[in-house]
């Protein structure tokens, strides 16, 4: 492909003007035709700051954009990808989006995962003051959402990075309402080669929310040979093996927590929150172990 030819600033300005307006125009968008989704991209092309994206993303047809993620090249969904989170209401594109981090591009899936977080942050701020028009939405969206979410959380050979960003969307406010219907696959994720995806992992299922989930967390920390895994599902643990409801999880945390201390060497950092956990709770049975962490005063 000929790059293009440079132009003067100014030149650029007028083009990338022309362009808005013709997304712009009433009914643009309205049927499925190449020339929409290639405005879009020549648009997207002519931005020079960030503002840019905001103004191309709200000038530009929900149809345009909903078409270049579902069905264009992806050259184009690229474009779409970049876009969606400067729309006014993201959310109706957020399914696509987590589908889109299954796809085979990597640097596709890469963007698409990015955005996606993204888009769920910016759900998290609307909505301090309530529910805003783009959480609410959400609610609309929950059933391809998840499955969207579940499709991306199993499907092998996806990047450690988007995996991480793809989990990331379940410890915001607007995502954990989706974790008990994709609990399941962020468990087995536990099992993944990555021990940064297991960290991901343990991190969403903090704070345990059933008894299978704390469980799965205490095998784990049983199983697992990197210490910051192993001190990270102590951690996620440790608020529900402190209550005298836990009591019957305190035997398996005490073989657990010997084995970090014993034979995986763990660094300040993966059992200093630990420790605070334990100190915290200042109870006998939860001082005792905390003694036996390095720089605990005992082992």
């Amino acid at each position: 492909m000929t790059p293009p030819t440079p132009q003067p600033r100014r030149t650029r300005s007028l083009v990338a003007a022309a362009i808005l307006t013709l997304v712009a125009l009433p009914g643009a968008g309205s049927t499925v035709e190449v020339g929409s989704i290639g405005s879009m991209r020549e648009a997207l092309a002519s931005a020079e700051h960030a503002s840019d994206l905001t103004r191309i993303a709200r000038n530009l047809d929900g149809t345009v954009v909903a078409q270049a993620l579902d069905r264009a090249p992806d050259v184009d969904r690229r474009a779409a990808v970049s876009l969606v989170p400067h729309m006014r209401d993201p959310a109706p594109f957020l399914p696509s989006l987590i589908a889109l981090t299954s796809a085979r591009d990597r640097d596709l899936a890469s963007r698409a995962a990015r955005a996606a977080l993204e888009v769920t942050r910016d759900l998290d701020v609307r909505s301090a003051e309530g529910c805003a028009d783009g959480q609410c939405a959400l609610v609309e969206y929950r059933e391809p959402i998840v499955e969207a979410l579940r499709t991306s959380l199993s499907t092998p050979g996806i990047s450690p990075d988007v995996r991480r960003d793809v989990l990331g969307i379940l410890t915001t406010e607007t995502g954990r309402p989706w974790f008990p219907d994709v609990e399941s696959a962020v468990v087995d994720l536990l099992e993944d080669p990555d021990p940064r995806v297991r960290l991901a992992a343990v991190g969403v299922m903090t704070p345990p929310q059933d008894a299978t989930v704390l469980e799965a967390l205490l095998d784990r920390a049983g199983d697992d040979d990197d210490a910051r895994v192993v001190g990270a599902c102590l951690l996620a643990a440790c608020p529900a093996v402190v209550v005298p409801e836990g009591e019957k999880y305190r035997k398996p945390f005490e073989k657990k927590l010997g084995r970090l201390v014993k034979k995986l060497d763990p660094p300040e950092d993966a059992v200093a929150p630990l420790r605070a956990c334990l100190v915290g709770s200042a109870t006998p049975w939860s001082e005792s172990q905390a003694a036996r962490l390095p720089g605990g005063g005992g082992q």
